[in-house]
Order: structure tokens, then C-alpha cells, then sequence
């Protein structure tokens, strides 16, 4: 990333930012349930470790930078929607977008091997 694309500044709503941070919260709850019953049974597929592993990671990772932009980015309200926003920097939109991917990702391959971190 160069350095005007480094200063570039995104917006995103404030609804996705808490849709984002909810879902987490929730997913790292199920994620250390599941990894507690995972480790228990020795004979579990080492890739599901694997995985679920990677989805804790990411959602905490998640939880931690979106209660961390909530505290402190800058918002505005978007002038033809009406809509709060949150001001972030490109870093930030970056880091989100990685996560978000690789929780994706993550959830893909536990589904390819019949397991789902979804509640029911």
C-alpha cells in the first residue's frame, strides 16, 4: 500500500460496525464451547482444530479492533442517506476485510468436513 492510498479515508454504517462486533461476541462463544469438546476427543479431525482455532482468532481479533473503532473513530452522518458512519482509516478497512475472510474462509473448510460453528 502506498503512501496515498495509507491516507485514504473510508466510511462505513455504524449498524454494520455493531453487526460486526455481534456477531463475533457471538461466534467466540460457540468457538470455545466447541474447542473444549474438540479437545476432549482425541481422535477429532485435526483440521477442524484447525479451524475453529482460526475462527476464535478472527472474531477476537474482530471483537477487539471494532470495540476499539467504536471508542475512538470519528462519524459523520452521510449527507444523502441520512445514515451514521464511522470515519476509517484504509489500515483499518484492511485489517477488517482480512479478518472477515479469513473467519470466511475458515467457516468454509469446517463446512467441507461437516462441521458448522452456527447455532441452530
Amino acid at each position: 500500500m502506498d503512501e496515498e492510498e495509507e491516507n485514504r479515508l473510508f466510511t462505513v454504517p455504524v449498524d454494520y460496525i455493531y453487526d460486526i462486533l455481534d456477531e463475533s461476541t457471538l461466534q467466540i462463544d460457540i468457538a470455545k464451547d466447541f474447542l473444549l469438546e474438540i479437545l476432549d476427543h482425541t481422535a477429532m479431525h485435526e483440521d477442524v482444530l484447525f479451524h475453529t482455532s482460526e475462527i476464535l482468532y478472527a472474531n477476537l481479533a474482530l471483537s477487539r479492533l471494532t470495540e476499539a473503532e467504536i471508542e475512538t473513530a470519528a462519524r459523520r452522518v452521510h449527507p444523502e442517506t441520512d445514515e451514521e458512519e464511522y470515519i476509517l482509516t484504509a489500515q483499518v478497512l484492511q485489517a477488517l476485510q482480512t479478518l472477515l475472510l479469513s473467519k470466511y474462509y475458515a467457516n468454509m473448510g469446517l463446512s467441507k468436513i461437516s462441521y458448522s460453528l452456527s447455532l441452530h
